[in-house]
């Protein structure tokens, strides 16, 4: 177990897609299949915005084209050995996701990783909210001063730091603008290792 003195880091919070998974979503087909357009907007707060009949009917098929691309995800290089590397340390590990329950039980299924806690859109208000990270936070029963959030997205920097917590981000085209706000980059997930490492010396 981690030596839980400071900042020393107890528990980090996953993002799924893109992070530990490739989802392979084709977001701009699935905008022009819903709306007849691509918007601009993030995909999940253009659905919140249709009215509640149209909002049921595109939630449903948004979940439908999730569960199928889970179906096919393919793990980033490295996720599974650092999920084991984190449990062996006795890390407590949580995912927190914007993507539906039913794409990530089959996620589960399909690579068998496993979190001490799960929060999908259905559980509290998606990312970049910081809801989702302090739902975790809550469910693992640590401080914000011991948690480190991991994505490659944006919005995970946002929500990481509105919920008070430490993120490393991994490079790539969602998450360009923040990584020189960044606590960490992570040339790859591989690098997570040496961050928890160093955080307890």
């Amino acid at each position: 177990m981690p030596r839980c003195a400071g900042s020393c880091i107890t528990a980090v919070i996953f993002d799924l897609d893109g992070t530990l998974v490739d989802f392979n979503l084709d977001i701009k087909r699935i905008k022009r299949e819903l709306f007849g357009f691509n918007s601009t907007e993030p995909l999940l707060e253009t659905i919140s915005a249709l009215p509640p009949e149209e909002k049921r009917r595109a939630l449903a098929r948004l979940v439908e084209h999730e569960v199928s691309a889970a179906r096919r995800t393919e793990l980033i290089k490295g996720a599974r050995e650092v999920v084991q590397w984190l449990r062996s340390r006795g890390v407590a590990l949580a995912l927190a996701t914007r993507n539906c329950r039913r794409a990530w039980r089959e996620v589960e299924k399909r690579h068998g990783l496993v979190f001490d806690a799960v929060i999908t859109r259905e559980d509290a208000e998606p990312k970049p909210s910081p809801e989702q990270f302090l739902l975790a936070l809550r469910l693992l029963r640590v401080r914000p001063e011991n948690a480190l959030a991991v994505g490659d997205h944006a919005f995970d920097y946002l929500a990481a730091r509105r919920a008070g917590i430490r993120i490393a981000l991994l490079p790539g085209r969602f998450s360009r603008e923040y990584l020189s706000r960044a606590d960490f980059v992570l040339r790859s997930l591989k690098d997570l290792e040496g961050v928890v490492l160093e955080s307890c010396d």
